[in-house]
């Protein structure tokens, strides 16, 4: 359909506010065949992606409500409102700006909301008529704010190359799908191939933000890309959601010979505002050192039971942990689970107080009951133990199985989640 026609966008949204997503399928079949002044299919995609993104994106439909999405696959892959917030507090306020793959726009209209100048590139057609049309809507909002944003329907590396002087800070999300629509996470797999275009990124920009996958290997990540001097993993109430490697044009960047590692986790919030739970820092030089293991006969009952957030399952940083909090000691060598007597209300992830250590035969015994389970290198998995017990969701009483001491000894404990303490953590250290 037309996107510039306002009467045809009329009809339509006018249409999509009495359409219920649970009834999609009768409406296609009420509906197909006649004439409605815009297309059926573009109707249904609006309805499935604010089906799909109706927390995700809170904030924007509230500036927004006639928000305009190319496609569900481009609902889906959209950045969550609250790390948009969090990408465009590292950048900071009055900075020339630019995201390269800038898709539905959530990072380039945060950036421009929060008083950037903005360049959004966009190769796609379809999703780059849809960016100018939500780009007309919060015109006022971002003129409001101080800031200012363009789209530009281009090539991003050919648009760098145009480029007549360095700007601010370069933005980009490599698409991490290849031609058969498989994931993949390399970035020199994705489109663009960030690490054969990396000097041209570098010298387009003071700064240089990628965002890569969860599963981006740390420290190939250092190798392929060797002027980077930060990167944060950053999760979403405990989801790690993505890598960002900070990289600094060579003129600005002071080696140290080891880059600052972040952990951060974010509140999922309706307003957007990136709230954090926890900030942990650590270097490359961490990575993949773990702490020695508790020794057998080592006591369990009513110590302190730590499960670390996926950020730090991802970086194996057992050492840096017991070194972060004293007295906290690795359950085994390879089980990313830590002890201690003494209670850390602000520890990176979740805490539980150990009740009892109970025997595999004694899981009968409670058969039926409302008990979560987790496990961590134990010989069965969380579901097989749910599974064979019949246990229910719980909300504070946990099982938790993992491999315990040098000698990794399967030990299974009935534990109570401690419930998180409010604490006051900012950015300033990032």
């Amino acid at each position: 359909m037309e996107i510039n026609n306002s009467n045809d966008l009329k009809e339509l949204f006018q249409f999509i506010e009495t359409i219920d997503f649970k009834e999609i399928n009768s409406i296609f079949l009420k509906y197909r065949g006649k004439s409605l002044g815009f297309d059926l299919n573009f109707a249904m995609t609006q309805v499935e992606a604010r089906n799909k993104t109706k927390r995700k994106l809170y904030s924007f439909f509230k500036l927004n409500p006639d928000f305009l999405f190319p496609s569900s696959i481009a609902a889906q892959q959209a950045t969550h409102q609250c790390v948009a917030s969090f990408h465009a507090l590292l950048i900071g306020k009055d900075k020339n700006v630019a995201d390269l793959t800038a898709g539905l726009g959530i990072d380039a209209l945060t950036f421009a909301l929060n008083g950037n100048q903005v360049t959004a590139v966009e190769l796609d057609k379809t999703r780059f008529n849809c960016l100018e049309y939500n780009i007309s809507n919060l015109t006022k909002q971002i003129s409001d704010n101080g800031g200012s944003i363009v789209a530009v329907n281009d090539n991003c590396l050919d648009w760098l190359r145009k480029l007549n002087k360095p700007i601010d800070c370069i933005y980009i999300d490599p698409a991490r799908r290849d031609d058969a629509n498989n994931r993949i996470f390399k970035f020199s797999d994705c489109k663009p191939d960030i690490i054969s275009n990396y000097n041209l990124l570098l010298n387009s920009s003071e700064t240089l933000i990628v965002k890569g996958s969860p599963l981006l290997d740390i420290k190939q990540t250092l190798i392929d890309l060797p002027l980077t001097s930060k990167i944060i993993l950053t999760c979403l109430n405990g989801e790690c959601k993505e890598v960002l490697v900070i990289s600094k044009n060579r003129d600005t960047l002071e080696r140290q010979g080891k880059v600052d590692i972040y952990a951060i986790d974010l509140y999922d919030r309706l307003d957007g505002v990136a709230e954090f739970k926890s900030i942990w820092k650590c270097t490359s030089q961490n990575i993949g050192k773990n702490d020695p293991s508790i020794k057998a006969g080592d006591k369990l009952t009513n110590m302190y039971l730590y499960d670390p957030n996926v950020a730090l399952h991802k970086l194996r940083v057992g050492k840096k942990i017991c070194e972060d909090f004293k007295e906290m000691s690795q359950i085994g060598s390879h089980t990313d689970f830590f002890i201690s007597e003494r209670y850390y209300p602000n520890f990176p992830g979740r805490v539980f107080k150990i009740e009892d250590t109970i025997q595999k035969k004694d899981l009968k015994n409670l058969k039926g009951q409302n008990i979560e389970v987790i496990t961590r290198n134990y010989p069965l998995k969380a579901d097989e133990i749910r599974k064979k017990y019949l246990l229910k969701s719980g909300d504070d009483d946990f099982i938790i199985g993992f491999r315990a001491g040098e000698k990794n000894i399967p030990t299974l404990v009935l534990c109570k989640k401690m419930a998180p303490e409010s604490q006051t953590v900012s950015n300033a250290d990032i």
